[in-house]
């Protein structure tokens, strides 16, 4: 549905006046339709991505991570260690490095498929417009990302902080041991890491 709304957003103006100049169908598919399908590319990659990466509930309805843990991937490590193991911190630390993983990805996949115009095209008018809408999006963007800042500042906390009342957003003391222990200490890591590339 994407692709179909990214080929109808060409103009056909363009295949007009590429027929006329004698160009061929695959001309038009290399010079035409690829380049203005550029958006539509890593919309569909990145989405696609990311959706992949945080892949959970096919995985828990299907196979549980089973037969042993062909199918386990990076989502359900850190349930488990979350919630059967009761490690919140090494989860949320596995956690925020699938999220870091995906931005990463992501960043990459955008780069490749970068659009070519600049802002220098734009009026004073539009700039002070996509300034607005930017800062509305960046304050949006906090609202919306703040679990994710909880959990960061929880995977740099100790077990006794974690579970301490009254909750508290900053750490008293930045500790390490939950990413040591997402790193060193559990040998389970590089399978759940590459049954999520895998998937």
């Amino acid at each position: 549905i994407l692709f179909l709304s990214g080929l109808k957003a060409i103009s056909v103006d363009i295949y007009e006046g590429a027929k006329v100049d004698g160009v061929s169908a695959w001309q038009n598919l290399i010079y035409i339709t690829l380049p203005n399908l550029r958006g539509t590319f890593s919309l569909v990659g990145i989405w696609g991505i990311i959706q992949a990466i945080k892949v959970y509930d096919q995985v828990v309805v299907m196979t549980n991570g089973g037969p042993g843990t062909a199918t386990s991937v990076l989502y359900l490590y850190a349930w488990k260690n979350a919630f059967t193991f009761f490690n919140m911190g090494t989860g949320e630390a596995i956690a925020f490095f699938t999220a870091a993983l995906a931005i990463v990805v992501s960043i990459l996949f955008n780069l490749v498929f970068k659009q070519e115009k600049g802002w220098n095209l734009l009026s004073t008018r539009k700039k002070y417009y996509h300034i607005f809408v930017f800062t509305i999006g960046a304050i949006a963007s906090f609202v919306i990302l703040s679990p994710i800042i909880w959990i960061i500042f929880t995977s740099f906390k100790n077990v006794k902080e974690i579970y301490s009342i009254p909750l508290t957003i900053w750490p008293q003391k930045f500790v390490w041991t939950n990413y040591l222990a997402v790193i060193k200490g559990l040998p389970e890591f590089p399978i759940y890491f590459f049954n999520t590339v895998k998937v």
